[in-house]
């Protein structure tokens, strides 16, 4: 029935001259597709199905559509904008930073949230107070990320600053790298730092390297902002209502109470202490 309605739809505009908007497509199709990434600042898998901040805008998005959600994993960070540009998602939400060489391949929506790019080290090393401490020192970085862009900023002040850019790992695998001493630093952006420094309290951020970045969903560019203006709305809506302030505070409400100490033990405790009780928890 739903193709019978969209080939209907198809042939009503054709006949009368008019290309559908892209709003009209998705709505005619039933479906809202968005590629995205596996990430805790995003989309994952929890005990009660999928979850994330992402997630959970992109789900109320669709309800606000009347469609259903369709979610697509990039296998690498550098493919979300293909999916985008090539037409085969409708829009790219992963925590992307919008920056200016990303808005010239893509059409951004509002932003949803406002972060930093942080510096992070282990604590046991010294901290760097500046990217002239970094020249010399083993950084590595997403591939195809605003990280990269920034550091290639840095660059033009500091001519021998060097990194690694990774085309596979993400954000966490990099942060698990420094925790472990195998890089010296990296950068993320600051509510996956949030998030991250729970599994890893021995790292720190020594500084941010740019403040205020604004995250957005990204749209294929085509002269046409029925789906980003329909997007704007909805977000303007769940702004208005508490509604995002909401999903922010689920996700991230804990970072202004992290202890070192109090993380530690509870790791220990993890190892050591859930054992014992953990067949009682499962039959509970």
């Amino acid at each position: 029935m739903r193709h019978v309605l969209i080939i209907l739809l198809s042939a009503l505009l054709t006949t009368c001259g008019v290309q559908p908007t892209l709003l009209e497509e998705v709505r005619a199709q039933g479906e809202l597709r968005v590629v995205t990434r596996n990430s805790p600042i995003t989309y994952f898998i929890g005990q009660a199905g999928p979850e994330g901040p992402d997630y959970d805008l992109l789900q109320g998005f669709a309800d606000h559509l009347g469609v259903k959600l369709k979610l697509v994993e990039a296998d690498r960070f550098g493919d979300l904008l293909s999916e985008v540009e090539s037409g085969r998602a409708h829009l790219a939400a992963a925590g992307l930073t919008v920056t200016a060489e990303r808005a010239r391949r893509v059409d951004f929506g509002p932003p949803y949230q406002q972060v930093s790019q942080s510096l992070v080290h282990h604590r046991g090393r010294k901290a760097p107070r500046s990217p002239a401490d970094l020249v010399g020192k083993r950084i590595e970085v997403v591939a195809q990320s605003s990280y990269v862009e920034t550091l290639t900023a840095a660059r033009g002040k500091f001519p021998d600053l060097a990194w690694t850019e990774d085309p596979t790992a993400d954000a966490g695998e990099l942060l698990d790298r420094v925790a472990r001493g195998e890089a010296d630093y990296t950068l993320v952006d600051s509510n996956l730092f949030a998030i991250y420094q729970r599994y890893h309290p021995e790292l720190r951020v020594a500084f941010n390297m740019t403040e205020g970045d604004a995250l957005a969903w990204a749209f294929q560019r085509r002269g046409d902002r029925s789906l980003i203006d329909e997007a704007a709305a909805y977000l303007a809506g769940i702004r208005a209502s508490g509604q995002l302030a909401h999903v922010m505070d689920r996700y991230y409400g804990h970072k202004a109470t992290f202890d070192y100490a109090g993380t530690r033990k509870f790791m220990r405790d993890y190892q050591t202490l859930l054992p014992r009780y953990r067949k009682q928890f499962e039959a509970a």
